[in-house]
Formats: C-alpha cells, structure tokens, sequence
C-alpha cells in the first residue's frame, strides 16, 4: 500500500525554501533585510500553476481538471517531484489540513476538484456512497 503523503508537509517544505533563499547574503539588501520585491514564492509558483489547471465554474458544477489524468479518470499534478491526486489537493487548500484516508466525491466526477464536491471518508464510507448511488453492489455478508 503506497503511503499518503503530506500535501502540507510538501506545501511548507516550500515555505521552508522560501525563508532559506530570503536568509542567503547575496539576497539581502544593503540593510540586511530581504528586498521586499524577491517576487513570486516557489509555493506561490506552485498553487498558481495547479489553479491553471482548474476550469472554476459555479460553486455548484463541477470544476473540471484540465491537466493529466491518472489510469482511473483522476486528475493528477506533480509537487516536489511528487505526483498528487489533484481533488486531494483540493481538499487540502479548502480545509487547511491533509485528509486522513480518501477524498471522496458528491459529484462522482474524478475529475471534479471543487470542494463543495469533496468529503473526507475511508474505504467503507466511499463503498457505501457507491452502493446508495447504485454503481455498486452490497457487499455480501458470508
């Protein structure tokens, strides 16, 4: 089984970056400060090219993933030379925190990251959303 990784954990190694570069002598003006025009973050770099990915809509459609998409239909993007479900990532900048098993869709759209569409669940919450939807049979009880 493949561990999840921290999409903040990733998000804050950039921050850490970030702060590193600022802190180098030859980033530093005159005063010793860092120039406030360095420009954009390598983290900002990085949530700016994954929203150009995402065709926003209303908040009640879908929000279709435009970039690559994985063998099962879902969305995926590369971070920190990690490849990234994309709804997770979705998940993470709406809630502030990494999920702790899947991330889930209303919409039944893998491609779909608007967070009105996502929720957190396990392996038996996203079965039983698909048996309520009728794309799944019931597990048999033996």
């Amino acid at each position: 089984m493949k561990k999840l990784v921290s999409i903040l954990h990733l998000l804050g190694e950039l921050e850490e970056k970030l702060v590193a570069e600022s802190k180098r002598p030859d980033r530093l003006s005159k005063l010793g400060t860092p120039p406030t025009n360095v420009g954009i973050t390598e983290r900002d770099a990085v949530l700016s090219r994954y929203w150009k990915y995402v065709d926003k809509r209303e908040a009640s459609q879908c929000w279709p993933w435009k970039g690559h998409t994985n063998e099962y239909g879902y969305g995926v993007i590369q971070i920190q030379n990690r490849v990234l479900i994309s709804s997770r990532v979705a998940f993470v900048l709406s809630t502030g925190r990494d999920p702790i098993a899947l991330v889930c869709h209303r919409c039944d759209n893998p491609k779909c990251v608007n967070p009105n569409h996502l929720f957190e669940g396990d392996d038996k919450v996203n079965h039983d959303d698909a048996v309520s939807k009728g794309r799944k049979q019931p597990k048999k009880i033996k």
